[in-house]
């Protein structure tokens, strides 16, 4: 069987290494596994590279300065490999209603959202470059939308948020998401395609906490009022984080401090903006995990 080598920038992240722990299950596929920026990984590696999945999960100075590192190299060199573009729906910012790949990119909600917009920007350029925009990647290993959310839930510091919450919740199972990723990799005729990644249309903030709580146990499922979050977003979150960034600082890291809940939590869970998969859902046909057995997982891996 003639095999691709496929290399995963962005291997020590969540995403890029379930990824590549993936395909080195593939008969079709053998691995180069290189960690985010590391300059001499991708030089070896885009030497033998067919296809790359470019899976930069971090902070806005993260995904700007990585997203450099692979294509400045790539434009340079008469190798044109597939390469599958991680970005995020953070692009779309503030918008509202149903968004398909073609509405404007406002990337309006802060530096990580403008990152993304820049580093999409960039990877256009690439001829063979494929772009997808996943909604909130939930289920094991999901340290940001699973992990933290579940030590909330079960502290009854979130749960049923009212109005609050009754936004859309865009959720994609982090193996859906590697699923498609590896469809994208392969599917011939998608060059210069973008993709939005979502499998839970319709679900609210508040189904999602409340259907989490119950898979996790942590019940009864409380209703947490304006005044509360208001706590916990400006007052607690601000010590917490100084905690955490003491007991780093000072090598404490036996010290359990609970995750704080950040203010922009509740801007998410307000924002009313239903990403469309219909293009995703004709062209590479994923098959979307039911949201129990998805929640059921994630309840097995973090209880």
């Amino acid at each position: 069987m003639v095999t691709t080598c496929v290399m995963v920038h962005g291997a020590d992240n969540f995403v890029g290494a379930r990824l590549a722990a993936r395909l080195a299950r593939e008969e079709w596929a053998t691995v180069i596994a290189v960690k985010a920026g590391d300059s001499d990984g991708l030089s070896k590696g885009l030497n033998d590279a067919q296809a790359i999945a470019h899976c930069i999960v971090g902070n806005a100075a993260q995904i700007g300065r990585c997203g450099r590192a692979l294509y400045r190299p790539i434009a340079g060199s008469t190798n044109r490999p597939r390469v599958v573009h991680l970005s995020s729906m953070s692009v779309y910012g503030s918008a509202g209603g149903i968004i398909d790949e073609s509405s404007e990119l406002r990337a309006d909600v802060g530096a990580y959202a403008a990152a993304h917009r820049d580093a999409e920007a960039i990877a256009a350029q690439a001829a063979q470059a494929v772009i997808l925009r996943p909604g909130v990647e939930y289920g094991p290993e999901c340290a940001a939308w699973s992990g933290r959310v579940a030590q909330w839930l079960r502290a009854h510091r979130l749960g049923d948020l009212g109005a609050l919450g009754d936004g859309i919740c865009n959720l994609v199972y982090i193996d859906d998401l590697i699923s498609v990723l590896i469809a994208a990799l392969r599917a011939p005729g998608i060059d210069r395609a973008v993709f939005n990644v979502a499998g839970g249309a319709g679900i609210t903030w508040n189904d999602y906490f409340t259907a989490f709580a119950l898979a996790l146990g942590a019940v009864p499922v409380r209703r947490i009022g304006r005044r509360r979050l208001v706590l916990e977003t400006r007052v607690a979150a601000p010590a917490l984080r100084m905690a955490e960034l003491l007991a780093g600082g000072l090598k404490m890291s036996f010290l359990r401090i609970p995750p704080p809940v950040p203010p922009s939590l509740l801007r998410v869970c307000r924002q009313e903006i239903v990403l469309s998969t219909a293009l995703i859902d004709r062209t590479l046909r994923p098959q979307w995990t039911p949201l129990a057995d998805g929640l059921r997982r994630a309840a097995e891996f973090y209880r």
